[in-house]
This record gives structure tokens, sequence and C-alpha cells, in this order.
């Protein structure tokens, strides 16, 4: 979280502040997760890890979860980017090891065949960490079962070309999953935080502190 580049240091700037409060449909409805002007009573978590399959000896880390109560849905996922996606470094795949376990694709049969893409190694996103996120799929669908949470795709858009090319890809990955029924949104900081200043008037020092540090 020392690193300027952080993405984990970006997502508690903004997700932190809503954790003294257990009503958080202001912030979620700013991200797209709920409908405006309905409580949404729940608990923000950060760094939690939803195992995929026992075997495995280690779980992908989900930045920002929100757990809820009365809702539809049991939880809310966030993956956040900073500037992840523009990287020279290029991101890994899906290691095979994900399809010995059939069950964990249940449900998943357009996830799957987009995962067998990017495995072992990812050809086909250069700004997108598509291997990722569908690992975040599998987590949240052995924890929560499957639709029966959201997972929001959070990320700082940039000027020209590379910041074009990384939404195509979020489009393309966005298509996939929802046609297996997964509830998958995304959104950019710069739009979260333009729909938070709409509440300036409760929360002023804290939309004062993100809208000039991050616009």
């Amino acid at each position: 979280m020392q690193a300027l580049h952080s993405s984990s240091a970006l997502g508690v700037n903004i997700f932190d502040y809503w954790r003294g409060t257990s009503d958080l449909s202001v912030v979620c409805a700013a991200s797209g997760l709920c409908r405006a002007g309905r409580e949404l009573i729940g608990k923000i978590s950060f760094e939690q890890k939803f195992s995929i399959d026992d075997r495995f000896q280690y779980s992908p880390n989900l930045d920002v979860v929100i757990y809820l109560q009365s809702s539809r849905y049991r939880a809310f996922g966030i993956e956040c980017k900073f500037s992840e996606p523009y990287s020279s470094r290029h991101h890994g795949g899906l290691d095979r090891k994900y399809f010995e376990n059939r069950e964990i694709w249940q449900n998943l049969s357009a996830t799957k065949n987009l995962a067998e893409k990017v495995s072992p190694d990812d050809n086909r996103f250069k700004h997108l960490h598509a291997a990722q996120l569908i690992k975040h799929i599998l987590g949240l669908n052995r924890k929560f079962g499957h639709c029966n949470y959201r997972l929001l795709y959070l990320w700082y858009d940039v000027f020209g070309e590379p910041g074009y090319l990384h939404r195509q890809e979020v489009g393309e990955f966005k298509d996939v999953v929802r046609s297996d029924g997964v509830v998958f949104h995304e959104i950019t900081y710069q739009e979260l935080i333009v729909n938070l200043a709409k509440h300036r008037k409760g929360h002023s020092d804290y939309i004062r502190y993100i809208t000039d540090r991050y616009l």
C-alpha cells in the first residue's frame, strides 16, 4: 500500500470512509451496485480470500467485499485497479490446474471457454487481467452461490489508446461472463467520484479529499 501506484491504497481511500456507517446505500448506488434511495445495510471488508478448491494452497485476494443484510444478494465483490492495466509488465494467464475440477465450472460454460483461451498464458487481453477476474468469479461462486453476488470491476481510466483498448477488453469480458448469469458490472473511479460528489452536503471533507486527489 506504500507504493504510489497501489490499487489497494486507492481502494481503501475511497471505501474506508464508509466503514463508519451501516447504511452503505450512498456508496453502493454511486458504484452502480444498487438503486439510489433505498437503505442498504452491510459491512465493508478489505483483502478477502475465497477458496476455489481445497486442494489449492492459495486463494486470490479480492480488494473490497461488502457483506449484505436483507438483500437479494449476499455480497458485493469489488476488484480495484489503478495503474496496473497500463503497466509494461505482462499479466499472467490461468493455470491449467483450474480445469482439473469440473465442479467449479458449473453454470459457467462461456466463462470456462474464455478461461481456456487465457490458459496457461494470456495472449488475448493486453490490459485487462482476465484470469484474475475469472478466479474471483470462481471463488465468489463457491462462497455465495451462483447469481447470489455482484462483482464490480473498478478501474482508473486514462486518455489515449491504452485507455480505449482497456475499456474494449472490459466490455468483451463483461459480455462473456454475463451470458453465464454472472452479475458483473464495471465503472471507472472518475465516474464513481463524480457520482459521490452529488452527496457533498453530507460528506464535504471526504468529497473534497477524493476529488482533489483523484480527479
